[in-house]
């Protein structure tokens, strides 16, 4: 307190007629307390104040003749009577439910222990008579939890009652503060409290210990330091703030009250009566000695036993303990109970800044995808600040606080949090945030592989380099940067504390369960060799070969038992030929339905044991012998034996389908195959009725074979698909044979009618449960598996006479059971299907190309439905196979299709684009210059739209989309269709030009200030000076070029006439 306070106080003090050091401590709280209270609801609390205070002002008067009535006083300097009433008074005030009257009776009973002013001997509950026992009993009830300012208060007290020589607190009461200052540490909503409710704790043992060595009750006893006491579980060290506060709330404690008067200190023995457990053991060692025993005893609990006056019970343990078991529901609880805020900011400062919570559930609940905990993980990162970190430091810095949940989606989406967050704080680290979205799963991985005891073939710093190779937009990060990366990773594992709510077991394996990722390695591609998919290491190999060896040697048999698998392979390796040789000759030849089984089986569990195994050669030896037997390139010859082999196919489709690879090939051939041949078994139109022109064939050829057929049969002849279906064809080929030699007869379609009516046994369910359990594939077997599908489609849809979309549907469907992946898997499964729909957009078939641009336009509008991040580029990659096709068709139907799938994606998700906009205006741009009058007008509609509508949207993303707007308007003043369309874009041109020089677009978040190179137009937005000049220069450079063009409307318009 400065002097000039000081003095106010006193001279306060002084008018009420209190002279002593005491009675100007206990004036002023008084004062305060009557201030503070409800006339109504204090009444008695009021009327022993001022009573209080009228003893204290007649004893201050009659202090001469005083004297030996405060002798026997409590209070040094003050009569007994009066220092009874202004305790009592003080008593009432210390209820918990009145704050403002508590905290400066808190501050008073602090003052007097603080100025040595409070004298006596805390008894035991039992013996709760004396004064100074009454106002303990009191403090230590109030307790002060659930007002951040109490709690301090409190912990202030309590801190004083432990180091005033002149007040004997006892064994038991010394318990009692410990105690008190645990539950504060453990019930608090603050994380600044909670670290003082430590250090008092530490300081109260420390001040206790220190007498016992000296056994003496005034010695001097250093203060503790919030450095020395902090861990990585007290989450409020991401502030130093907090700390430094923590450190001068322990200062001032230690260090006494702000009163001027100093107060000589009483002599209070230290010896007791000799009462103790040991003979001659003085009082102060025998307080000390049952505080470390309580101590020992607590330290062996796993929790205190449930008490209801507990308030940390009833209070904050509860809603933490119930956030342990289920997150969301302790969440609801706290906010309901009002220990928390309702709002996301609130909720992510108690996750990061509370003790005792669980760090998996913190995780979990971070990773949830419903919109309130979005909101809040988003929170939490944001409250973080990376900037001039190292990338390496800043994922160990954000992986302190929790523990990376297990499912995949959950990791994503908190990845993808920090990356944005980190290119906003360090704008000039990489391209965009897609380079630090797959560098922050690299460092995961490398983290994983380089410190897991269960990862026996390390990855290389040259691995390392290999897998980050072209992340940054098509680029490589530098080596040196790369390998600096690398080296810290695997000098230093990054890792975090144990959870404080639970004890941890720990397994073999705990380094690669410390973050929870054991399963990334599931997910993450990180193009590792097939021979080291097994582990099998060379010395294992070696011992193998050698006992082969010696076991050929032997005349006699051995039997060996073995516990490693890889075995398999080389016995695989000696006798697969044999194997699928015997198999496949009985299948072919016997017509045995028992036979036919187990052949079929063998084959099946040979498909299996050389997928798992990674014997590619084999694996697609067995798997295209099994779909060579379903005889679905020859139908008209099919058996059932052929019908259980299709079912092995599926089979194996569903069981084996993370190990086929390239094998999935072979399965979706036959999938479209047995598609073909149900509908024609159904007699429903074929894709090729609307896809190409029907063929026109000779009905009197077949008029003569139709009577006595039914009306599937009459339909069949009139199918030419069917006809070529009967013809049949090699398991190689695509193309039906249509030579004259090969013409149907009435039998051979009799014959194959009456075959498709065994396929029946195979419903079509069974095979769209094939793509739906493609969300069930591991991130290598999904990407071969849209590859395959891709391949597969294509075959069908080049077909010349019988073009066909089975899997086009099914490659549409497969996107969107699998679009809610991972971004870093969901970007390679994109990279492959983005290659398709370009190839096929530009299909010479008209129909063909239209159809796959609406089903991109299906996916797109799914796709959009989610939110983009700053700095990230998926929309405008998924925008890109329009643009390409867009620029590439020569079909202005297509163009036109793109141009309106595009304008409808726009006005029903403008809330969602961001990166996307880059996609949409090219688009926009190649449709101005288009040859074609209907897709020029339909493009500048939809972009007048934005302009006049959307234009917000369009400013609160990158600087570059401003930029891509002003190009695309300049390539409509260009068009030579319609004047009206030149002249209103040129009057968007100025609007834009206006918009910039009035708001500079402020798009960019900055993560800290930068105040050097700003600029700031009217005050208001606020942009780097070099992007602020490169938003000008487009808009001014073709505006001046339009000033020269050679149309009069269009120059007058350009210099503003």
């Amino acid at each position: 307190m400065s002097s000039a306070a000081a003095g106010d106080a006193e001279a306060e003090a002084e008018s009420l007629g209190c002279a002593s050091p005491a009675g100007r401590v206990l004036a002023r709280a008084l004062d305060k307390v009557i201030k503070h209270s409800s006339w109504r609801k204090h009444s008695a609390l009021v009327a022993a104040s001022k009573s209080a205070l009228d003893l204290l002002s007649a004893s201050a008067s009659a202090s001469d003749s005083s004297d030996e009535a405060s002798s026997v006083s409590p209070i040094p300097g003050v009569a007994a009577a009066a220092a009874d009433a202004a305790l009592g008074a003080l008593l009432i005030a210390l209820d918990p439910a009145s704050p403002k009257v508590t905290e400066p009776a808190l501050e008073c009973v602090s003052s007097l222990l603080s100025l040595r002013l409070l004298h006596g001997e805390v008894a035991a509950a039992a013996d709760n008579t004396l004064p100074v026992s009454k106002l303990f009993a009191a403090v230590i009830s109030c307790g002060g939890l659930g007002d951040e300012s109490l709690e301090l208060a409190a912990l202030r007290v309590l801190v004083a009652f432990a180091r005033c020589p002149v007040v004997s607190v006892g064994g038991d009461c010394l318990g009692q503060i410990v105690k008190a200052c645990y539950n504060l540490y453990l019930g608090s909503a603050s994380g600044g409290n909670q670290l003082c409710a430590k250090l008092a704790l530490a300081q109260v043992l420390a001040i206790v210990f220190a007498r016992v060595e000296a056994d003496a009750m005034d010695v001097r006893v250093r203060t503790v330091s919030a450095a020395d006491m902090m861990d990585l579980s007290d989450r409020s060290l991401n502030d130093s703030s907090v700390v430094q506060a923590a450190q001068a709330f322990i200062n001032e404690a230690m260090e006494g009250s702000d009163v001027p008067e100093e107060v000589p200190p009483l002599d209070v023995p230290a010896e007791a009566d000799g009462s103790g457990e040991d003979e001659g053991m003085s009082r102060i060692r025998e307080d000390g000695l049952a505080l470390f025993k309580n101590l020992c005893k607590l330290s062996m609990k796993f929790a205190t036993p449930d008490n209801p006056d507990d308030p940390v019970l009833l209070r904050g343990k509860k809603g933490i303990a119930l956030f342990n078991r289920k997150p969301s529901k302790g969440i609801d609880f706290l906010v309901r109970s009002k220990k928390i805020g309702h709002s996301p900011e609130d909720v992510a400062s108690f996750l990061k800044n509370t003790a005792g919570l669980n760090a998996t559930m913190i995780g979990d609940y971070l990773g949830e995808r419903d919109d309130f905990p979005l909101k809040v993980m988003h929170a939490y990162v944001d409250a973080l600040n990376f900037k001039g970190m190292d990338f390496g430091e800043a994922i160990r810095f954000f992986l302190q606080g929790f523990r990376l949940p297990g499912e995949a989606q959950k990791i994503d989406r908190i990845m993808e949090k920090f990356a944005e967050r980190y290119c906003k704080c360090n704008p000039n680290a990489f391209t965009s945030a897609d380079t630090a979205y797959i560098l922050a799963y690299s460092v995961i991985l490398l983290n994983t592989d380089a410190h897991s005891v269960m990862v026996k073939d390390k990855m290389s710093k040259a691995d390392f380099m290999r897998n980050n190779r072209g992340i940054d937009n098509g680029k490589d990060l530098p080596e040196a940067y790369l390998s600096a990366l690398y080296d810290q990773i695997v000098n230093k594992e990054i890792k975090m504390s144990a959870d404080s709510s639970t004890a941890q077991i720990k397994q073999p394996n705990s380094i690669s369960k410390l973050l929870g990722l054991d399963n990334i390695i599931n997910f993450v591609n990180w193009g590792q060799a097939e021979d080291k998919a097994l582990g099998a290491n060379d010395l294992l190999i070696k011992h193998i070969q050698e006992k082969f060896k010696a076991k050929c040697r032997k005349s006699e048999s051995v039997f060996y038992i073995v516990s490693d698998a890889t075995i398999l392979r080389f016995m695989m390796e000696a006798c697969w030929a044999p194997m699928m040789a015997a198999f496949s000759v009985t299948l072919d030849q016997s017509d045995d339905k028992a036979s036919a089984s187990q052949c079929l089986k063998g084959l099946r569990f040979a498909v299996h044991i050389t997928s798992v195994m990674c014997m590619q050669t084999q694996r697609d030896a067995f798997l295209t012998s099994i779909a060579k037997f379903t005889s679905l390139h020859s139908a008209v010859d099919m058996k059932q034996k052929n019908v259980d082999a299709m079912k092995a196919i599926i089979s194996i489709a569903i069981e084996d389908g993370n190990y086929l690879q390239e094998a999935w090939e072979h399965v979706l051939t036959c999938l479209s195959r047995f598609e073909h041949l149900h509908l024609l078994g159904e007699g429903v139109p074929t894709d090729s009725s609307f896809l190409t022109v029907p063929l026109v064939e000779s009905e009197q050829k077949n008029q003569k074979f139709s009577s006595g057929l039914s009306s599937k049969r009459i339909n069949a002849l009139q199918n030419p698909g069917l006809m070529a279906a009967v013809r049949g064809g090699s398991y190689d080929s695509t193309v039906a044979k249509t030579s004259a030699s090969s013409l149907v007869t009435p039998e051979q379609i009799s014959n194959f009618i009456s075959n498709l009516n065994l396929l029946d046994q195979i419903g079509i369910v069974e095979l769209n449960h094939i793509f739906t359990h493609s969300q069930r594939l591991n991130s290598d077997a999904i990407v071969a598996f849209v590859k395959a599908l891709c391949k597969v489609s294509m075959t069908e849809l080049q077909s010349p006479t019988n073009p066909r979309i089975f899997c086009l549907t099914k490659i549409v469907e497969v996107a969107h059971y699998n679009v809610n992946r991972i971004r870093l898997v969901w970007s390679r499964i994109w990279k492959v299907l983005s290659e398709f729909f370009v190839s096929v957009g530009l299909l010479e078939n008209l129909s063909v190309a239209i159809f796959v641009m609406d089903s991109l336009r299906q996916l797109a509008m799914k796709f959009l439905e989610r939110e983009e991040l700053a700095n990230y580029n998926f929309q405008n990659e998924f925008l890109r196979p329009f643009v390409i096709v867009m620029q590439k068709s020569n079909a202005p139907e297509v163009r036109e299709l793109i141009v309106r799938c595009v304008s409808q994606m726009v006005l029903s998700r403008v809330n969602n684009i961001k990166s996307g906009w880059k996609g949409v205006f090219m688009v926009f741009t190649s449709a101005a210059a288009d040859d074609a009058k209907s897709i020029v007008l339909l493009a500048f509609e939809t972009m007048e739209k934005i302009v006049r509508d959307y234009f917000p949207y369009i400013t609160e993303t990158e600087n570059t989309t401003f930029t891509d707007c002003v190009n695309c308007l300049i390539a409509f003043t260009s068009s030579q269709f319609n004047s009206d369309a030149n002249l209103n874009a040129i009057a968007f041109l100025r609007f834009c030009a206006v918009k910039l020089a009035d708001e500079g677009f402020g798009c960019q978040e900055k993560c800290a200030d930068e105040p050097s190179n700003l600029v700031m137009p009217d005050g208001n937005g606020t942009v780097n000076k070099d992007d602020y000049i490169s938003l000008w220069i487009p808009l001014l450079v073709g505006l001046a070029k339009l000033t020269s063009d050679s149309r009069s409307t269009i120059k007058k318009s350009a210099t503003g006439q």
